[in-house]
């Protein structure tokens, strides 16, 4: 519950800011409303570094694997000597508070008080999620770009950053099955989802030909965790501290382009990764220990970047109804199994 004083100016997120908008209760006693982000002077690294001096930085790119690809960034600005302090959607905050380089961490809305405090405001609303044309450069890259920093400057192994386990991940991780499987349901946008049918026969097929004891993950009841309920163990919405726990325990992990898979990254550790739209080079760069399944030729349009909740009318191949599955996603789950057992024997051998 957030509780604003009157005639005090807020900085809500989009996200927020069209929720407000929508509940009159609310608009209604708005006396202005405009945007804070084109007044916000741009944000230049200085070339001898940032001398104690304190940054706000926040990227409203989406989801948990949007903040993960954005902590190289981050980390980059605490390594130049910058006090880094994070603001964030809410729920985003388990991503930055076990830094021990993350000064603070903000949850919007905030006062705007609270944020001219800081000497610089490195505030990205949105890195490359919503810009759906082709050549979309790395996030991690653009991001880089936004504060005037070549990224070819910077080492690869400095575009990950790994977080450090706390005692309760180590816990976790230690008391969970020895030969354990991972698999993330489905992705939150449609365009990374299996229809309930393929995921299905997916599962079938990875409990009866990869022996390993396998648990899926997602974060609502529907009809992809009625599906694997039939196969497998499935939690929802399982606490962070747990869901990280998990992700260092498996011995692989299987899912879209999402948190599980930018996390596994991130550790270092083996995971296989199914796309749709698009291309993993553009994701997976810098996680050398994920291997990317894309089944681009199931599609003439691929990669397309498409990131909206429903599909493009006339850019996916036709179909008799209302297309439910982004054909090369669909593809690249027929696929996915032969792929992880081929993984899995290699690391047993």
């Amino acid at each position: 519950m957030f509780t604003a004083l009157p005639r005090v100016p807020y900085i809500f997120s989009f996200s927020q800011r069209d929720a407000l908008a929508s509940t009159k209760a609310v608009s209604d006693v708005v006396v202005l409303d405009s945007l804070f982000w084109p007044r916000i002077p741009p944000f230049v690294v200085r070339p001898t570094g940032g001398r104690g001096e304190s940054v706000l930085f926040f990227t409203g790119a989406g989801g948990y694997g949007d903040q993960v690809m954005a902590w190289p960034a981050a980390k980059f600005l605490h390594d130049l000597g910058y006090k880094v302090h994070v603001l964030c959607d809410p729920g985003n905050d388990h991503l930055w508070g076990w830094f021990p380089w993350v000064e603070s961490v903000l949850v919007t809305p905030v006062a705007l008080s609270e944020v001219e405090v800081f000497d610089h405001l490195a505030l990205y609303a949105y890195v490359t999620n919503v810009d759906e044309h082709g050549g979309q450069p790395h996030p991690t890259d653009h991001l880089f770009r936004l504060m005037g920093v070549d990224p070819a400057t910077i080492p690869e192994e400095k575009k990950r950053v790994k977080p450090p386990l706390s005692l309760g991940h180590l816990s976790i991780r230690a008391g969970a099955p020895p030969q354990l499987g991972l698999v993330q349901l489905s992705g939150s946008n449609i365009c990374r989802r299996p229809t309930p049918e393929r995921l299905s026969k997916v599962l079938n097929r990875l409990v009866k030909e990869v022996p390993l004891t396998w648990i899926g993950l997602h974060d609502v009841e529907d009809e992809h965790t009625k599906i694997a309920r039939e196969v497998l163990d499935v939690r929802i919405n399982v606490p962070f501290d747990e869901f990280v726990g998990l992700t260092a325990a498996a011995t692989i992990t299987v899912g879209p382009d999402s948190f599980l898979t930018h996390l596994r990254g991130t550790l270092g550790l083996p995971g296989v990764a199914i796309f749709g739209t698009h291309d993993p080079a553009i994701r997976t760069r810098y996680y050398p220990e994920i291997s990317p399944v894309w089944e681009r030729r199931a599609c003439p349009s691929s990669p397309c970047s498409i990131f909206r909740r429903t599909f493009p009318k006339y850019l996916c191949p036709p179909s008799a109804e209302p297309r439910q599955e982004c054909a090369v996603i669909g593809a690249g789950y027929d696929s996915v199994v032969d792929v992880v057992k081929s993984k899995v024997s290699e690391l047993s051998s």
